[in-house]
């Protein structure tokens, strides 16, 4: 499938599944003069931004971990909260705002269209036209990108590392992409899967490094906090026992978010389960989590993925598997998804992986099951499977074509080796 149908395919997916949610949405709020959640796809408008508010409200004095905050700061590790202390520093909260989702939005925009710019290669505007509309429907149209901009989440902030990451990495600068990366996963943690990709490339100086960074601004800045390194570092590990107990006793977790253990939670507590605080369904799901990884590394290793599918499989996983992702973590796909569009090598098979992205893409709350959790709870984890199994049987049909099958020519950075 050429890139330039699979961009077309991607971007009619996408501003149709807007308009059919805008339609039906409006329908319920304006024709059934029904409220909340059925009126919209998003989070409580009376919530808004307070993804971005509340790690402020927790930071701007340096006491993050205060017990005394618990119930409103969330789960970032210390140089997460380094970054909203940052961010508290300019006044007002507005403008600092402002500046993180400009920021966000400016660089999402440049980062889509840099990607799609030789569709097509002519000078002429009214040819380009086209990949403007196609650039602002892929980067500003899709479900994770309003919901992020709704929720205001610094996951905007790990997106723009990721997405350096995935450019640096793809070019053979792994060195300089690991140091990029390291600070998306002293803010979370999670973003810790990508170094599946090194690891797979055996490349275990920048893995060290990463960790030694990571590590680094993990310690500097429970040092730069309120009583110091060591006292942090026990208010810190209070701080997650107690967020955890509170977000997942209350079920709060268990909305708009993307994790198979959160589906799980939810299909489990309908069968009248409680195993949110099960010690040993926990461990088992780590067990199991972990063997899911494995496998795929091993098959990865064995069929010698290219940088797409490794990033495309990576992406699935790091936003599969975690016990929470909310569903602004689905902008964690468009590094993946610029890989996969840019992928050389076509197959009549295309169609399908280019389908699931644009499903991940889309909203998808037309039926509430209970509250306001929808049916997306369920869907998008089935999506993310099917990405993974898609790309993984892809990755083998790529691995047996034969060299007449193979691209003639295949851009530079697309073949580099990595290096230094």
């Amino acid at each position: 499938m050429a890139k330039r149908n699979k961009v077309r395919l991607l971007g009619l997916i996408i501003l149709g599944g807007l308009v059919a949610a805008l339609v039906f949405h409006g329908v319920m709020r304006f024709g059934l003069h029904t409220g909340y959640p059925q009126n919209t796809f998003l989070f409580r408008a009376d919530d808004r931004f307070n993804d971005f508010f509340n790690p402020l409200r927790g930071s701007f004095d340096r006491d993050p971990y205060n017990p005394d905050r618990i119930t409103f700061i969330g789960g970032y590790l210390p140089f997460g909260y380094v970054v909203a202390f940052l961010f508290s520093l300019v006044l007002p909260a507005q403008l600092s705002l402002a500046l993180f989702l400009g920021g966000f939005l400016v660089f999402l925009g440049v980062y889509v269209t840099s990607n799609l710019q030789d569709l097509p290669a002519s000078r002429h505007l009214k040819d380009r036209l086209p990949i403007l509309g196609y650039a602002v429907c892929i980067a500003y149209l899709t479900y994770p990108t309003l919901f992020l901009v709704d929720r205001a989440n610094l996951d905007g902030v790990i997106l723009v590392l990721i997405a350096l990451f995935a450019l640096l990495y793809q070019r053979g600068h792994l060195t300089l992409a690991v140091v990029v990366l390291s600070p998306a996963i002293a803010m979370k943690g999670y973003p810790a899967i990508l170094l599946s990709l090194p690891l797979l490339d055996r490349r275990y100086k920048e893995l060290l490094l990463a960790s030694f960074l990571a590590a680094l601004l993990t310690l500097g800045g429970l040092a730069i906090f309120h009583d110091g390194m060591f006292a942090e570092a026990q208010k810190m590990v209070v701080s997650f026992q107690r967020a955890s107990a509170i977000a997942f006793g209350a079920g709060s977790l268990v909305r708009f978010n993307s994790s198979l253990y959160t589906a799980l939670l939810f299909l489990l507590g309908r069968l009248g389960a409680d195993v949110a605080q099960n010690g040993l369904f926990n461990v088992a799901y780590l067990m199991g989590a972990a063997a899911v990884w494995a496998v795929c590394m091993l098959v990865m290793q064995m069929w010698k993925a290219p940088f797409w599918a490794r990033m495309s499989a990576v992406t699935a996983l790091m936003i599969l598997l975690p016990q929470s992702s909310g569903d602004y973590r689905l902008v964690m796909l468009y590094p993946a998804l610029m890989a996969f569009v840019n992928n050389p090598v076509t197959s009549k098979a295309d169609w399908v992986l280019t389908v699931v992205l644009g499903l991940l893409m889309v909203p998808k709350a037309y039926l509430t099951l209970e509250s306001d959790v929808n049916i997306s709870l369920l869907l998008n984890p089935l999506l993310l499977t099917t990405l993974l199994l898609s790309t993984l049987a892809l990755t083998r049909s790529e691995a047996i074509m034969t060299p007449l099958q193979a691209p003639t020519s295949v851009p530079k950075e697309l073949r580099a080796e990595p290096r230094e």
